[in-house]
């Protein structure tokens, strides 16, 4: 770009994330595939919020479904399936406009 080239506004291609930390966490852990799981400490780390937080979790996920709110544990040493890695958490690729970003 430079001086003089024509700008144009366009919507977000990729959806805002919350301010409100429980929001986050919240949807992070909606975001855990059924058979996965993580822990408070990845659930924390994922959603943006100090590992502090971790002990207001079982409260904030006590408003989820339990079949939601099952697949966040509060320690690595029984998981009973699969730790879930985050990875289509992150991926914008998805909301990106294929014309603008072949």
């Amino acid at each position: 770009m430079g001086v003089g080239d024509g700008i144009s506004l366009t919507r977000a291609s990729v959806p805002a994330i919350s301010e409100d930390w429980q929001t986050r966490v919240i949807g992070v852990a909606r975001a855990v595939p059924a058979g996965h799981f993580i822990v408070y400490r990845q659930l924390a780390e994922m959603a943006g919020v100090a590992n502090a937080y971790c002990r207001a979790f079982p409260k904030l996920l006590s408003r989820l479904p339990v079949d939601v709110s099952s697949r966040v544990i509060g320690a690595a040493r029984s998981l009973p399936g699969p730790l879930w890695n985050g990875a289509e958490l992150f991926d914008v690729a998805q909301h990106l406009d294929p014309e603008l970003f072949p």
